[in-house]
């Protein structure tokens, strides 16, 4: 939230122009996260849902493919991140 953080003295020799673009960025992380929070809460019960189905199907194996695709997950996740 740079917008936030701005004194006094540096909003008056801030233009309009570059208040926009301050707001426009802004905002675009939030409609980044409004769109994507669902997933937080779908995710783990879809992850629980299809590791009771392995579980059935294959046995305790299934928790070997489950660890890497968690680790693939984590690694995408600190990829995006940097």
């Amino acid at each position: 939230m740079q917008i936030l953080v701005l004194k006094q003295k540096e909003m008056r020799a801030t233009g309009m122009g570059q208040f926009t673009n301050i707001l426009s960025n802004d905002m675009k992380q939030f409609d980044f996260a409004v769109e994507f929070s669902p997933f937080l809460i779908i995710g783990p019960i879809q992850l629980i849902l299809v590791v009771c189905i392995l579980w059935n199907n294959t046995g305790p194996s299934s928790l070997f493919g489950v660890c890497v695709l968690v680790i693939i997950l984590c690694v995408q996740g600190n990829n995006y991140l940097d």
